[in-house]
């Protein structure tokens, strides 16, 4: 019995213990869980915290374009999202912060503000104004200086010397610039560099834009590409001239083509310099022949 200050006797309540009435069916899983493990999106379906974490950290950590979306999980089509409060409880801090910053890099690139600029250190986005020379980075796990010019740190009061670099160090950059540019795709909305390992040649950027691996044009469909039935491999289509969608592309063949355009363009300008070897050789490794060694076992 409980007795209160006026002396008013109410029956004490029973302990608290765990009922299967108190266990609520996940709507993702269908695993029964504790009502207290669960969270909620702001309709009120109800989801355990494994199966939203799970969906977060796929947007957080993935590729895919909906980056760190919190729309509800339920089969029905609902179209609310969890409040913060309820994703919170779902991580550890560490993976919280990279939740966040996620979704200011999102936020970023819908923007698709003017003069964007990423500091060269810890890769946080900055708006510069033209004319601006020096990125200071304000990030309090940064906090450095970079000249805009030569991507170096800040060099301030002397004036920037980019244009004063070695004429083979500014070859063989521009001959790494050129290579690279030639396997990497640029988003045409956000800017965002994309490289394909495998699959096929319709891709897409986390910012939702669509695109062309081969052909690195915008697209909507796969009306863009070849509908006719053929080996990819073997030979073109002798029907169309469209984007093949399976069609993998042959990296050393590009690169190596890139290599010998940006020499051949540079050779005008530099032309001691291209003389020379840029780069490691092309030529496969000769092995050397034994030689016998006395006393060797």
């Amino acid at each position: 019995m409980v007795v209160q200050e006026d002396d008013t006797e109410w029956p004490e309540a029973p302990p608290s213990i765990p009922q299967e009435e108190d266990r609520v069916e996940c709507g993702c899983c269908f695993e029964s869980c504790a009502f207290d493990s669960m969270v909620q999106c702001e309709d009120g379906h109800l989801f355990c915290t494994i199966c939203l974490r799970r969906h977060v950290e796929n947007s957080i950590f993935g590729d895919t374009s909906d980056g760190g979306s919190t729309l509800c999980l339920a089969i029905t089509g609902c179209e609310r999202i969890y409040p913060r409060s309820e994703i919170r409880k779902c991580f550890s801090h560490d993976v919280w912060l990279k939740y966040e910053r996620r979704m200011a890099e999102e936020a970023v690139a819908k923007a698709q503000l003017a003069g964007l600029v990423y500091c060269y250190h810890c890769n946080h986005p900055w708006e510069v104004d033209p004319g601006i020379k020096i990125l200071v980075c304000i990030n309090q796990s940064c906090l450095k200086e970079t000249c805009l010019e030569c991507k170096e740190p800040s060099h301030l009061p002397d004036p920037c010397r980019s244009t004063e670099k070695d004429p083979e160090d500014t070859v063989r950059t521009q001959v790494e610039e050129s290579m690279t540019k030639a396997v990497i795709r640029v988003c045409s909305s956000c800017g965002a560099e994309l490289f394909k390992l495998e699959g096929c040649n319709k891709i897409m950027c986390r910012c939702g834009q669509q695109m062309c691996y081969r052909c690195r044009e915008s697209i909507t469909d796969y009306s863009h590409f070849c509908p006719h039935i053929r080996a990819p491999q073997v030979a073109p289509c002798e029907e169309c001239s469209m984007c093949c969608l399976w069609e993998t592309e042959d990296v050393n063949k590009v690169v190596k083509a890139a290599k010998s355009a940006a020499i051949e363009k540079l050779a005008e300008r530099y032309p001691e310099v291209v003389r020379r070897q840029i780069g490691p050789s092309e030529d496969p490794v000769r092995k050397r022949p034994c030689k016998e060694r006395v006393g060797m076992i």
